[in-house]
């Protein structure tokens, strides 16, 4: 049973792989990608999933935050994605720990496109 849901979610990764918009961005950033890889062996396909997860990682991650007046009752004020009803909305805390875990995160670039948040890096907020 094991060994067919392994399989089951390889060939699921191989799927998304295999998508024109992955090859493209592998190939634009240097990752090596090939039709031959998308054929290949599983332990092709997770080092080539391995390798897009980390150059994924290497851009810096944050959360956008709201600048409240003062007196504010809480520390933080964070825009969060609201996945069950498909839109942002604004929340409140006093825990760090907590808008890092829910807050919308993006990269510093992508913040731009919203310049009414002050954006974050999650390293800050620790």
């Amino acid at each position: 049973m094991f060994d067919k849901e392994v399989e089951k979610y390889l060939l699921e990764l191989r799927d998304v792989l295999c998508d024109e918009r992955i090859a493209e961005y592998c190939i634009e950033n240097g990752i090596a990608w090939s039709d031959s890889a998308m054929t290949g062996s599983p332990v092709e396909i997770l080092l080539l999933a391995k390798e897009l997860i980390e150059y994924g990682m290497m851009e810096k991650l944050g959360v956008l935050l709201v600048d409240v007046p003062e007196p504010n009752k809480y520390k933080y004020s964070y825009l969060e994605f609201n996945h069950y009803k498909n839109n942002f909305r604004i929340e409140y805390t006093d825990a760090s720990m907590i808008v890092s875990q829910f807050g919308f995160k993006c990269t510093q670039e992508e913040a731009k496109k919203y310049p009414q948040f002050r954006w974050v890096s999650l390293e800050e907020l620790k």
